[in-house]
């Protein structure tokens, strides 16, 4: 892939609490890149493996590549060749429902209005608070982020009625990876989902948790969901653009932007209960926006 005339723009995003069950931080820097006309997003999760920004953004000068690398510059080729064209990537294609996330202020949402706007999943970063969505008429997701431990999954498990068990979609990442563990688990009746290391995992899990900001989206038999890095608007779109593309039917998770402070970008996204809406213009759209960023060469 081209790795020279790439110029960057550095941002931050700043939400009103955590994010996810491995850190409590509330602000995060990213960049934005330009390669030929076409852009993309590099936003690295220090706490989840990626490398901080700094030695991704020396890699990518450098041609090395890492995930996040690669996919960001997909990201470009495909965004420049439609902008070129002045072809708007998301015509005539449909971006699949999401799951509400309820994480930092959102977590205090009611589960009935939010049902009422016609969402039928919810995204939990805890199984602490399930009971009241599971009151509430709405299907659940847990994302533990490797936190959890087999003991406290097994008793939490164990204790629920199978009406409540129907409940769950998944645990996606409940414990560290660990093959004997990951069975016992799924032996037990847990459904599990892997967001990471999709190829060694796959096998443990009943779903696949696919994050195109790093990763290609798989051939496989397991349920697939695709979301957003928790990233840029960019980013969330490049998720929602691949989404779309490969047709997913089921909830994803595309409308992260409402777990950050307003910005520019975001503001320019909408949702129509469930639905994502992208804004118009070339490419990914956010024509103007992108133009008038400032920019600073990196190769």
């Amino acid at each position: 892939m081209k790795t020279r005339g790439i110029a960057i723009h550095r941002y931050k995003l700043r939400s009103a609490g955590g994010l996810n069950s491995a850190s409590s931080k509330t602000e995060f820097e990213g960049a934005l890149i330009r390669v030929e006309g076409g852009y993309g997003c590099l936003h690295p999760w220090p706490e989840l493996g990626d490398e901080p920004l700094d030695q991704q953004l020396e890699k990518l000068a450098q041609g090395k590549m890492t995930p996040l690398i690669r996919q960001a510059l997909a990201c470009a080729k495909i965004d420049g060749e439609a902008r070129r064209e002045s072809l708007w990537l998301f015509d005539a294609l449909t971006i699949p429902r999401s799951h509400f996330t309820a994480v930092g202020p959102a977590a205090a949402a009611n589960p009935e209005v939010i049902r009422g706007e016609g969402f039928t999943t919810v995204k939990l970063k805890s199984h602490a608070d399930w009971k009241r969505w599971f009151d509430g008429g709405l299907r659940i997701r847990v994302d533990l982020n490797e936190t959890g431990t087999v003991d406290e999954l097994l008793h939490s498990w164990n204790r629920l009625s199978n009406e409540a068990r129907e409940s769950f979609d998944f645990f996606e990442d409940p414990v560290p990876f660990d093959e004997a563990d990951w069975s016992l688990l799924r032996e037990a009746g847990i459904p599990l989902a892997a967001d990471r290391d999709l190829e060694k995992r796959a096998e443990f899990a009943d779903w696949l948790v696919v994050k195109p900001a790093v990763t290609e989206i798989p051939k496989s038999d397991r349920k697939i969901v695709i979301t957003s890095y928790m990233d840029h608007a960019i980013g969330q779109l490049w998720a929602a653009y691949r989404a779309a593309v490969h047709r997913i039917d089921l909830d994803c998770g595309l409308l992260t932007h409402e777990l950050f402070r307003p910005d520019p970008f975001f503001a320019e996204l909408k949702r129509d209960g469930p639905y994502l809406i992208p804004p118009d213009g070339t490419g990914l759209g956010f024509d103007e926006l992108l133009a008038g960023l400032d920019w600073e060469s990196l190769t």
